[in-house]
C-alpha cells in the first residue's frame, strides 16, 4: 500500500514514516493538526501530489475527557468534540469529491470505539463523540452507497496506547476538584 500518515508530532510522524518505508517512496508523512483546515486542505493536496489518487481515508484522529458531565466545563466537551468528530467530518469532507471522481472510488474507515456503544460513568464526552460518529457513519454509508464509496465503522475496545494517559491530561482540571465524584474517581482506573 502507499500511505500517507498525519500527526501533530512531526518527529515520532517521520521516524514512524521511517520504519514503514526506509526508502520514502510509499510513505509520505505529514505533519498537521486534524482540527486546522489549513491542515486537512494541506493534507489532502500532498497526498493527490505524492500518489495521484485517494483510494481509502482512515479516521483515527482522538482523544478522551474524563468526568462528570456536571463538571466538565462546555469548552472542554467542545474541544473534545471538535477532535473526534467535526474535524473526521470535515476531512471526509474534503475526501468525498476526490473519490467520486476516480474511476476506482474508495473507502472511508471511521475508528469508533466500543465506547460508542456502551457509554460509562465520567467517560460521558468521549462516549458520546464516539456515539456521534457511529450515527454519522451509519448516515453516511448510506449516502454514498449510490456512488460506489464504502463507509466502514470500526469498534476497538481498550488497547494498550498512550490514550489513558492522554485522557488523564486533558481532564487534568476536572480531575483535580471532582467534588462529590471523588469517591468514584478513586477507583476510575481500576481495570486500566
Amino acid at each position: 500500500a502507499k500511505l500517507v500518515i498525519s500527526a501533530r508530532r512531526a518527529d515520532r510522524l517521520g521516524t514512524l514514516a521511517r520504519e514503514l518505508d526506509p526508502s520514502g517512496a510509499r510513505v509520505l508523512a505529514v505533519a498537521g493538526d486534524i482540527t486546522v483546515e489549513a491542515d486537512r486542505l494541506q493534507l489532502v493536496a500532498a497526498a493527490r501530489e505524492k500518489f495521484g489518487r485517494i483510494d481509502a481515508l482512515v479516521n483515527n484522529a482522538g482523544y478522551g475527557t474524563r468526568g462528570p458531565v456536571e463538571l466538565v466545563p462546555v469548552e472542554l466537551i467542545r474541544r473534545n468534540f471538535e477532535t473526534n468528530l467535526f474535524s473526521l467530518i470535515a476531512l471526509t469532507q474534503r475526501v468525498i469529491p476526490v473519490m467520486r471522481a476516480q474511476p476506482a472510488r474508495g473507502r472511508i474507515v471511521n475508528i469508533g470505539s466500543v465506547a460508542g456503544r456502551i457509554s460509562r460513568p465520567l467517560s460521558s464526552v468521549y462516549d458520546s463523540t464516539k456515539h456521534a460518529l457511529e450515527a454519522i457513519t451509519d448516515g453516511l454509508r448510506g449516502e454514498l452507497k449510490p456512488f460506489g464509496l464504502e463507509v466502514v465503522l470500526i469498534r476497538p475496545g481498550l488497547i494498550a496506547t498512550e490514550f489513558v494517559e492522554s485522557a488523564d491530561h486533558a481532564s487534568e482540571a476536572v480531575m483535580a476538584d471532582t467534588g462529590p465524584y471523588a469517591p468514584y474517581f478513586k477507583n476510575y482506573h481500576r481495570g486500566f
